[in-house]
């Protein structure tokens, strides 16, 4: 993380997602590494409660809590979410490096690829969290968390924001679509999620047509897209044609339908589809706030 601006990871948020799967892993360690955490970030956890002894579980919501609410700065760089994952990271690695070779001319490129391969192992034994961090926009590199993305989107929040709306509207179908894309991303089944993610596009662009347009049932995203740019339907538009969002004479690619195409199951894998992903929740999310 230390090519990122200071101020920038201060104020980045990770997705709830990301803190469940940061907790899963603490969950697993033993009670003195739990505890070992804690008194590394400051987290203050009772021994008792009302007489009781706490266990891991219930020692493990108190950090929960406490990671979401993010009151108390982290160790490393203030960001406490951030630092619970590069904690988690460092953690691994010293548990899992190739010991030291003594020879005084250690090769660097074997440095490297030692360096390479503890990153892989880290990846394939915690795919979940490294492929949920990946949507908040950064990614695991020389035993670092480094950004993915640029600035502006890794701080937009866009998955937490994306939930939040679609709970308000009562957005189901949608929401169904993308907690089964975000699954499969998360079990890095590249294809499942591409394809769900073209199904939460098409259903939330109906859902946001029978919200907006309540009087005609729009049942298919082509009806949906028609009618949310016409204005003797809805005024003013939610789709503008002038903006090339929608289909219109001597345009062959309008930009709907281009994301639409964008999204095919069999696309690219891993970090550029990441960024592909991330990208639709930044636009879907416009559409969504616009749906005020």
């Amino acid at each position: 993380m230390n090519n990122q601006p200071l101020a920038t990871i201060k104020k980045t948020m990770l997705n709830k997602r990301t803190l469940l799967e940061i907790i899963h892993t603490i969950e697993k360690w033993t009670t003195a590494e739990l505890d070992r955490f804690a008194l590394t970030f400051k987290i203050t956890i009772p021994d008792q409660i009302d007489g009781q002894v706490l266990s891991k579980a219930k020692k493990a919501n108190i950090i929960f809590s406490i990671l979401e609410a993010r009151e108390i700065a982290g160790p490393f760089t203030g960001n406490i979410q951030l630092d619970s994952v590069q904690y988690i990271l460092e953690k691994y690695v010293r548990e899992n490096s190739i010991p030291e070779q003594n020879e005084v001319n250690l090769c660097l490129d074997a440095t490297e690829e030692q360096s390479q391969d503890i990153n892989q192992l880290f990846i394939d034994n915690n795919i979940r969290l490294v492929n949920s961090i990946k949507r908040d926009g950064f990614t695991i590199r020389n035993e670092q968390i480094v950004p993915l993305l640029p600035e502006e989107l890794i701080n937009s929040n866009v998955e937490n924001e994306l939930i939040r709306l679609l709970n308000h509207f009562g957005f189901n179908t949608a929401k169904g679509h993308l907690e089964q894309a975000i699954e499969n991303h998360s079990n890095g089944n590249w294809a499942g999620a591409n394809g769900q993610f073209r199904t939460y596009l098409e259903s939330l662009m109906i859902e946001i047509c029978n919200n907006l347009i309540p009087a005609r049932n729009c049942t298919n995203i082509g009806d949906a897209i028609t009618w949310l740019s016409n204005p003797t339907i809805l005024n003013p538009v939610l789709l503008h044609e002038h903006l090339n969002e929608v289909p219109k004479a001597g345009l062959k690619a309008p930009y709907i339908n281009g994301l639409w195409k964008r999204l095919h199951p069999t696309g690219l894998i891993q970090d550029y589809q990441t960024k592909r992903i991330v990208l639709l929740g930044i636009i879907l999310l416009s559409y969504l706030q616009d749906t005020y």
